[in-house]
């Protein structure tokens, strides 16, 4: 099967497009480019650079997302308590559980409407430096996915070595 001739910036360019669409969209796109495209050295380093990135990115927003659950289901557990607690005494010395409740809860709010933030400016950030072929400006958030872009990128490099399991 012959393949297709692919100018190597259209190329990155529909990566890096697909990338800030979305996981499945630039999972497709890779898959064609690589099935029925000629990809240059500079494409391919491109797509794993991409790639690792959604990895590291889909890690840390999925950690946060537990993180936030986690939060969600203490409060539940201290709304059960309280209210626990609230039966077994009389009406003037209730303890007032929506008071704390509203403060824990506001400020996972508001905390998680920051990490979500910086993650979107991570991904923006990322995707202009793959453009420009310039480093970006790093945050808490995008050091922490840049850990796992290096992981993602030492367990790609170590695909078909022996012993690759136990060294992680």
């Amino acid at each position: 099967m012959t393949k297709l001739k692919i100018n190597p910036g259209l190329a990155c360019g529909l990566l890096v497009g697909s990338f800030l669409v979305g996981g499945s969209s630039l999972f497709l796109v890779t898959l064609l480019l690589f099935i029925f495209c000629e990809v240059t050295d500079s494409t391919k380093d491109t797509a794993v650079r991409v790639i690792t990135f959604f990895i590291g990115i889909t890690i840390v927003s999925l950690g946060w997302s537990l993180i936030v659950d986690g939060i969600d289901v203490l409060v539940d557990f201290i709304k059960w308590v309280i209210s626990s607690l609230n039966s077994f005494r009389d009406y003037d010395n209730q303890i007032d559980a929506n008071k704390w409740i509203n403060i824990i809860t506001g400020l996972v709010s508001v905390v998680n409407s920051l990490i979500i933030l910086l993650i979107a400016l991570s991904k923006l950030v990322f995707a202009v430096s793959v453009i420009t072929g310039k480093k970006g400006s790093e945050n808490f958030v995008s050091k922490k996915i840049n850990e796992y872009v290096n992981k993602a990128l030492v367990y790609v490099n170590n695909i078909g070595t022996t012993n690759n399991t136990q060294q992680q």
